[in-house]
């Protein structure tokens, strides 16, 4: 984690965030959950002795190339200096939106959730690209991203290649289509 985070504050572009009906609807402590999720992300190539469940990790992140959370909810509200009642709210409302899509996965005590916040596109013009579910367009807008995507992602978040399928039959798009298109002016 970056010492400037550390300290309780992180630089980047703010334009992102005012464009951004769901930031902007966030309360102080909110934003700082997210923003301490966002810089969060694990990019882990190999398992990491540090989480438990690092193998996991490491595969959703190189084969999936999905952008993963594993913290507890005591680091966030350290790092984010708000109170773990708030940090659980805030996740609940990030979960429910589709910002932060919670997986429950683990079996034993001590096990903490992952969360999925985007993911990465190797194939982006610049080389590289982080997509964040935080600014899909149903989120970026206000909404929800729908129920059927959350449940697909939960569903399919360990199938290889899972963001390249259809979440429904009746539609021709990928996820990352029916996410981040511009061209698609309505979700269902």
């Amino acid at each position: 984690m970056s010492k400037a985070f550390q300290n309780g504050f992180l630089i980047f572009d703010k334009r992102w965030i005012h464009e951004n009906e769901f930031f902007r609807s966030l309360s102080h402590a909110e934003f700082r959950v997210m923003v301490y999720l966002l810089s969060s992300v694990l990019r882990v190539s190999k398992k990491d002795q540090r989480y438990k469940r690092g193998e996991l990790i490491a595969f959703l992140y190189q084969e999936n190339k999905l952008l993963v959370v594993n913290v507890t909810t005591r680091t966030i509200a350290e790092k984010s200096r708000v109170n773990r009642s708030t940090v659980c709210k805030a996740l609940d409302r990030f979960n429910d939106y589709g910002a932060a899509i919670k997986i429950c996965d683990g079996i034993d005590g001590g096990t903490n959730n992952l969360y999925l916040l985007g993911f990465e596109d190797m194939n982006a013009e610049d080389g590289k690209a982080d997509y964040f579910f935080v600014d899909s367009i149903p989120i970026q807008r206000g909404g929800k991203m729908p129920d059927t995507i959350k449940t697909f992602i939960r569903d399919n978040y360990k199938d290889t290649s899972f963001l390249d399928r259809r979440p429904s039959f009746r539609d021709q798009r990928n996820v990352f289509q029916l996410l981040f298109d511009k061209n698609i002016h309505s979700l269902h």
